[in-house]
């Protein structure tokens, strides 16, 4: 009496060998945000949460009494965290609506994460005459690994298309 695998999602057909799941469930998971997806999307969501509360305190420091130049740095940054803000909310919208254009928004956030990046850190500390901080350094390294990882991966990757084509 011989056994026959099925697949280890529907129970139904006979599976691959590679995955265990049969093509119409192998068909399926491929167009699932999974696997290393999970680490952008990740970083959207933290990123939504995290550009908000920034904005909130550059913008609360407006009212302070400051010199007129470290008022003209701070409206700059304000700005600079309302276009991040509205560039990570509709990356965020994209992504997790699984669009087509995720390729050209994901790598223009990436790029414009950043140049935020080295406005709030590099910027900073030559106009302020500021040493780096642990923060500062973790917040260069974030961004480069965005841009540096990321950006090739959804342009290279075969899985995106599969996964980004609404």
């Amino acid at each position: 009496m011989e056994i026959k695998m099925k697949c280890i999602h529907c129970h139904e057909n006979e599976p691959n060998k590679e995955s265990g799941l049969c093509d119409s469930c192998e068909s399926k998971e491929s167009t699932k945000i999974n696997g290393l997806l999970y680490l952008p999307a990740l970083g959207l969501c933290v990123s939504a949460i995290l550009t908000p509360i920034s904005f909130i305190k550059y913008f609360s420091m407006l009212s302070s009494n400051l010199p007129s130049y470290v008022v003209y740095y701070l409206y700059a940054g304000t700005f600079i965290l309302f276009i991040d803000i509205l560039m990570t909310y509709f990356s965020a919208w994209t992504f997790f609506k699984k669009k087509k254009s995720i390729k050209k928004v994901i790598i223009s956030y990436y790029i414009f994460g950043t140049i935020t990046a080295l406005y709030f850190t590099i910027l900073a500390s030559y106009l302020f005459n500021m040493p780096l901080t642990t923060p500062d350094i973790r917040a260069l390294t974030s961004a480069f690994v965005g841009l540096i990882f990321w950006v090739p991966y959804f342009l290279l990757s075969k899985r995106i298309p599969m996964v980004f084509s609404k």
